[in-house]
């Protein structure tokens, strides 16, 4: 929680606890606000999951964001790059070639996937250990 709302949590508990010290509440009233200081009273929590534990994306985010982050980042590009070998595939397929030669078309765009999805992964593990052991120093 930043600074900015941790003050404006602590001003607005102040000032339920002030008018709980009124007489003129009613007991509604006061059965209200003092739920309200015991909600403000509470630190935020962390999301969990119905079985009291926290979520596994959850955690990651909180524990290992710049992970998080990197692994997001790879995955994004190596989605941008599958879609892009796709279209080139439903092009080369929609071409008025002869089959053999969309046949070699093919094998060979096959082939620069495999390729590319190699060196992809390959950048994602190194990225990986990277930052681990950029972390552990």
């Amino acid at each position: 929680m930043d600074k900015e709302t941790e003050v404006l949590r602590k001003s607005r508990l102040e000032e339920l606890e002030s008018l709980l010290q009124s007489e003129s509440l009613s007991d509604q009233q006061r059965r209200i606000l003092q739920a309200q200081v015991a909600f403000l009273s509470e630190p935020a929590s962390e999301p969990i999951s119905p079985g009291g534990q926290r979520l596994w994306f959850v955690e990651l985010w909180f524990e290992k964001r710049e992970l998080f982050k990197e692994f997001m980042g790879e995955a994004f590009f190596i989605g941008v790059m599958l879609a892009i070998l796709e279209i080139v595939h439903r092009l080369i397929l929609r071409t008025s070639l002869e089959p053999q030669q969309i046949s070699l078309l093919s094998k060979t765009h096959f082939y620069m996937t495999f390729g590319s999805l190699v060196i992809l992964s390959l950048g994602f593990i190194i990225t990986l250990l990277k930052s681990l052991r950029g972390k552990k120093k």
